[in-house]
């Protein structure tokens, strides 16, 4: 029974920005992305993706933005929270949240402050210690025992 032939797939390679350029460069000299490819010993594909990357963003050192969901609080409030703070319109993380994002939870809140060199939460100034978790303390008298 005759072998078949083994095709001869490359596997992925990511694209340093000096092969992109060598790539565009190779492009705009005439050659085509299957001589490319073979050139720089990678897919005829990722020779095509990296020189319409390289078109859009004119630069080989370009890297998309994130995906996913945008961030609930811009970076453009960090200030306005700061001068929340030092002003002494918003005490903690949930004065701010209800003053100015009503609609991100307070753990959000926190997390940013945080992330801003900000502390969000504050003691309580007096703390909540209710009658029947009292009741069990006796108050020692200084005599002997």
């Amino acid at each position: 029974m005759p072998e078949t032939p083994k095709q001869n797939i490359k596997p992925y390679t990511k694209f340093t920005p000096t092969r992109q350029a060598q790539a565009v460069a190779y492009h705009d000299a005439g050659m085509d992305s299957v001589q490319i490819a073979e050139k720089l010993d990678c897919h005829s594909s990722t020779v095509r993706r990296n020189v319409e990357k390289y078109k859009d963003a004119k630069s080989f050192y370009w890297t998309s933005p994130q995906l996913g969901h945008p961030p609930a609080i811009h970076s453009d409030w960090y200030p306005i929270m700061e001068e929340y703070f030092d002003t002494g319109k918003a005490r903690d993380g949930e004065d701010l949240r209800r003053q100015l994002f009503p609609d991100v939870l307070p753990s959000t809140i926190w997390k940013t402050l945080r992330d801003i060199g900000l502390y969000g939460r504050i003691c309580r100034e007096k703390p909540c210690i209710r009658a029947h978790n009292t009741r069990h303390k006796t108050v020692r008298d200084s005599g002997p025992r």
